[in-house]
């Protein structure tokens, strides 16, 4: 992956676009992980992303498939609404 992309996504998410939290707080957390950037907080933001900020479907539908974020969740991050 390289650097400079991954900083460069890594600073558009300086705060969790749900609650507002920061990197400050520990509630804001980025990790790279196989060529995929997760970025959760503790509110129970998560987005998976590539060194292009393109969502990344596999990591997204793993977690989902570990339970660690909901159908729903999968729906948001991709720009789908989620189901009522």
């Amino acid at each position: 992956m390289n650097g400079l992309k991954a900083c460069s996504v890594i600073n558009k998410y300086k705060k969790c676009p749900e609650c507002g939290s920061d990197y400050k707080g520990d509630n804001l957390k980025v990790e790279i992980k196989d060529e995929v950037i997760e970025i959760s907080c503790s509110c129970g933001f998560a987005k998976y992303v590539d060194e292009n900020n393109e969502v990344s479907l596999v990591r997204a539908i793993e977690k989902m498939n570990e339970g660690e974020i909901t159908p729903n969740r999968v729906r948001i991050m991709v720009g789908l609404r989620p189901i009522e």
